[in-house]
């Protein structure tokens, strides 16, 4: 098993114990995942944002970037506002951004763990919410499987 097969299993795992309710367990899956080499973890953010995407766009709604107002009355937190960030530049197509805001947090010494963090800790977030809602952990499992086989192109070698 490869590095990115471990993450993709990592991930899906973190996801269907969320959608359990089983938290601390899922978290301990993300910080396994954490572990992994930075090329690995790029391709799983995305994963992880195209999935968090995804399910938004499941609830009935777009993205839509935050109005720099309201990030002034709402603040959150660093590692959030990175997530937010990533939604922001894949929701409006921008790879550039997108890459250039994981590679500064990758290179944050401070903050690495934190931030990189975020974007798993949210999938497994709302996948707690959405299963509090009747959602079946299938139904979760699936759209971040969905999300998987989007970013990670190499899941076509898998099957010959």
């Amino acid at each position: 098993m490869n590095a990115l097969q471990r993450g993709d299993v990592l991930l899906q795992a973190a996801v269907a114990e969320a959608a359990l309710g089983e938290s601390a367990t899922a978290r301990g899956r993300i910080e396994l995942l954490l572990e992994l080499d930075d090329e690995t973890l790029y391709t799983l953010t995305k994963a992880a944002v195209t999935y968090l995407m995804r399910i938004h766009r499941a609830e009935g709604g777009e993205w839509t970037p935050r109005p720099d107002g309201e990030a002034a009355e709402n603040p959150v937190s660093a590692p959030r506002s990175y997530t937010i960030g990533l939604l922001d530049a894949w929701s409006g197509r921008e790879g550039g951004t997108f890459k250039a805001l994981f590679a500064a947090a990758a290179a944050d010494p401070r903050h690495r763990a934190e931030l990189l963090r975020d974007p798993f800790d949210h999938a497994v977030e709302r996948a707690l919410e959405l299963a509090a809602k009747h959602v079946g952990p299938h139904t979760l499992v699936r759209q971040l499987c969905k999300s998987i086989a989007r970013e990670d192109r190499s899941m076509a070698l898998d099957w010959p």
